[in-house]
């Protein structure tokens, strides 16, 4: 089988089919072992009038004879194929531009994969039904509706995976709306193709036998963020939860847990192991986080813990060290952390806390942290979860010198919880997967010998990493 990240080599045969109620051009190729479906740049009927088409628009019947037909990519302020219409004002820009065309699935199709390019959001229709919603706020969306944030460059591909069961045999209608965060944005694009799967996608693979499933993301409670639907994820996935700072935005205030973080994240109190981030930090000193987890996040005095989970030894640290005596050797948190790893010794050992010790973000890498860094390092860690970037990354077994070691320790940074995320700043040479297109969470299945990992979007047929190491 194909590998499922592998770029889609866009070659493809057009041809033109007419159904009795609307015009399509249904794309189809000769089968070979990339099963191109829908090849970016393909033909599209497009409405770019700025007003509500209603909801006839994304059914299979729907007559867009009347509709124009170009070639993707479409867009404006980027370079693009097909430029459409934001109307007559530059500040007040149409809000969402509309899509349609169509795909011919092949008997025996396993699933499709979804590549979409969009610039801001999109929510894209199979025969009627909605099958992807990325950068879109749930519930029911008008010509008005905006995205739920801006993209600024970055990688903007997204891939989904999608059961059998959204297409049929022969033609498909595909239907795509696309919407803008703002109408003062600079920029629009799309482009989206589809190949055919020989394989099932993997959907909610059972736990390993032997294994424990966690799940870990931080920068989370941002009021008119993501955190509902990241909630959901836990909601479907029991176990532990390993909260990686930055609980509650805008300044860790009481008020802010409960407004921000309670009503969505309150339910899974009593399985979370939080560290608290920057902003947690910054009313009374922290004061409101220990208030609210109470013995799960230790003391002002003491913020620094460990525990045993599925056979592993997780410490949890504060990486806020100018308000906890520092994190360099000397430090009451280093020292504790030294004889905490001499006690355990386990075969299995990873780490929580805050701030990166290497990051793509604006921040860049921490020196901060090293010496935790260092003294996990030495003492076997496998990897250590982190926040504070907004996105998600991750790279390969590390050692404090910024370069790859088969006896450091992986790094994840999980910044996805629910607010505001972030663009790539200077890419680390180091980093192996970035990935900024939407929230998320991270599942790790840790075994006796080792550990997998899978990032779980908002919308569960995203593919965006996993993987699986030893310890």
């Amino acid at each position: 089988m194909r590998a499922r990240n592998a770029a889609i080599v866009a070659v493809a045969v057009l041809a033109a089919a007419v159904t009795a109620a609307a015009v399509w051009l249904w794309v189809a190729r000769e089968a070979d072992t990339d099963q191109v479906l829908l090849p970016a740049g393909s033909l599209w009927r497009f409405d770019d009038s700025g007003k509500d088409p209603g909801v006839a628009w994304r059914q299979a019947d729907y007559d867009d004879s009347t509709w124009p037909m170009a070639a993707a990519p479409f867009g404006y302020g980027r370079d693009v194929t097909t430029e459409v219409s934001y109307g007559d004002d530059p500040g007040a820009k149409h809000t969402t531009t509309y899509f349609r065309t169509g795909v011919q699935v092949p008997e025996g199709t396993q699933g499709i994969e979804l590549r979409i390019e969009r610039d801001d959001g999109a929510i894209i229709y199979l025969n009627g039904t909605e099958v992807l919603r990325t950068g879109v706020p749930e519930g029911r969306t008008s010509a008005g509706t905006a995205a739920r944030y801006a993209q600024e460059g970055g990688e903007t591909w997204i891939t989904a995976e999608l059961p059998r069961d959204v297409v049929a045999p022969g033609p498909n209608s595909v239907a795509v709306e696309v919407h803008q965060s703002s109408p003062g944005s600079g920029d629009l694009f799309f482009d989206l193709e589809i190949a055919a799967l020989d394989e099932p996608p993997i959907v909610n693979e059972p736990v390993p036998a032997g294994a424990t499933r966690v799940l870990a993301a931080g920068d989370i409670g941002e009021c008119g963020g993501a955190a509902g639907e990241t909630a959901e994820i836990l909601e479907a996935v029991p176990g532990p939860f390993l909260a990686l700072g930055d609980i509650a935005y805008p300044k860790g205030a009481p008020q802010d847990y409960t407004d921000c973080y309670d009503p969505d994240y309150g339910q899974f109190r009593d399985r979370t192991s939080p560290v608290p981030g920057n902003h947690d930090y910054m009313t009374d000193d922290g004061r409101p986080y220990f208030d609210y987890f109470g013995d799960a996040a230790g003391t002002p005095e003491q913020s620094w813990y460990s525990q045993d989970i599925g056979g592993w030894h997780l410490v949890h640290l504060n990486s806020n060290c100018e308000f906890v005596g520092g994190c360099d050797e000397k430090s009451p948190q280093y020292r504790w952390l030294v004889d905490d790893l001499a006690r355990a010794q386990p075969r299995c050992l990873a780490a929580t806390w805050h701030h990166p010790r290497y990051s793509s973000s604006e921040y860049g890498d921490n020196e901060d942290v090293s010496p935790l860094y260092r003294a996990m390092v030495a003492a076997g860690g496998d990897f250590v979860l982190n926040g504070h970037a907004h996105f998600y990354e991750r790279y390969p077994r590390m050692s404090d010198a910024n370069t790859a070691s088969e006896s450091g320790m992986r790094e994840f940074i999980v910044g996805t919880g629910g607010a505001n995320l972030y663009e790539f700043a200077e890419v680390n040479p180091s980093s192996e997967v970035r990935w900024n297109q939407g929230h998320g969470v991270l599942q790790l299945d840790l075994k006796p010998d080792g550990y997998d990992w899978r990032f779980i979007a908002t919308d569960p047929a995203i593919v965006v990493d996993s993987g699986t190491d030893t310890c």
